[in-house]
């Protein structure tokens, strides 16, 4: 029978099966077993030592897909990674975990120098909703980049601290973008109502 190596379901697929072990309290790697610990070790020291970016990126996402919190820790240890995809799949990572110990480490990524990487701390910090994120997403608001703003106006939505209402109308009033200032003004009804409007 011939193999069809075309197969897209064929990587989702793979996936499942190592999800499936991780849960069931192991994996096969090239035929041998391997215990989460040990898959775990295995993934921190490829996260960390490898000279490839997107090994160490895809590193962190298996981590992020055994589902246990105590990796966190190791994946934070990876947010001063030099590359920049590595540092967005480790925020991403994290956020997945809702590993909230790692919300003032990623609060500090909103003034990286990149601004996909700003990007993805303001969502992971709004899958957080770590009330420590409030006034990061704030300051956030002033970003440069209107894609920045957007994400920690979303943020400071999920959070729904009242302390973000008076910052949020301001944005909602004067941002210089108009999917911003709309984005906004939906956040505000939001934290005023606890409802998201909806379009007509």
């Amino acid at each position: 029978m011939s193999e069809d190596y075309g197969n897209p379901w064929r990587p989702r697929i793979a996936v499942a099966i190592v999800t499936i072990a991780v849960i069931m309290g192991g994996l096969y790697v090239y035929g041998r077993f391997i215990s989460p610990a040990k898959e775990m070790e295995r993934l921190a020291e490829r996260l960390k030592m490898s000279d490839v970016p997107a090994e160490r990126a895809e590193a962190a996402r298996a981590l992020a897909r055994m589902k246990v919190k105590s990796v966190a820790p190791l994946l934070e240890d990876a947010l001063s990674d030099d590359d920049e995809g590595v540092r967005i799949a480790v925020i991403g990572s994290l956020g997945e975990l809702k590993a909230e110990s790692a919300a003032g480490a990623i609060a500090d990524l909103l003034k990286d120098k990149s601004a996909r990487v700003r990007r993805s701390s303001a969502t992971a910090l709004g899958l957080l909703r770590s009330k420590s994120a409030v006034q990061p997403l704030i300051a956030a608001l002033k970003d440069k980049k209107a894609d920045v703003r957007t994400e920690a106006v979303l943020a400071l939505a999920r959070i729904a601290d009242a302390s973000a209402l008076e910052p949020l109308e301001k944005v909602a009033k004067s941002d210089r973008d108009r999917g911003v200032k709309q984005t906004a003004k939906e956040a505000v009804e939001f934290l005023k109502t606890g409802q998201w409007p909806t379009e007509e």
